[in-house]
């Protein structure tokens, strides 16, 4: 027999490798490629992450933590700002409010005054219009004697 020679084609590696990788005959000995990229090595059951791994993994936690953090913190900043705003909103328009029923009240003492003259005057005038009536009969009854 004829010993094979080694196909070097890249179809033949690529294929190689994906069967290797993809394909494993022992499931508790071999790794899958997404496995071997993350640097997890299984046996077993145990399951260890490489330092390089875990020390990118912490570090791509804490930046995300960080941007997490950092986000809510700026949300809290623009949700406290926003509830700030509403506040001295709110205040401005509670101030408004009690200068509008103060200027309110005014009008209402100024229109009670201006009807309580009115009604002195009306008052007067009636006295004034019984007198002259009063005259004018006394005057008639002199002339008819």
């Amino acid at each position: 027999m004829q010993a094979q020679a080694p196909d070097f084609s890249i179809g033949s590696v690529f294929s190689d490798i994906s069967t290797s990788l993809y394909k494993p005959t022992d499931l508790s000995n071999s790794l899958t490629l997404s496995e071997t990229v993350l640097g997890v090595t299984a046996v077993g059951h145990d399951v260890t992450l490489s330092s390089e791994c875990t020390s990118d993994l912490f570090s791509s936690l804490s930046h995300s933590q960080t941007e997490l953090s950092v986000r809510l913190d700026k949300l809290k900043r623009e949700g406290k700002r926003e509830q700030i705003g509403w506040e001295l909103e709110r205040k401005e328009l509670l101030h408004k409010l009690q200068i509008l029923t103060l200027e309110l009240s005014q009008q209402k003492l100024r229109v009670e005054t201006e009807e309580a003259h009115r009604l002195t005057d009306i008052e007067e005038l009636e006295e004034s219009l019984q007198a002259a009536r009063a005259h004018i009969r006394m005057l008639q009854v002199c002339l008819l004697y």
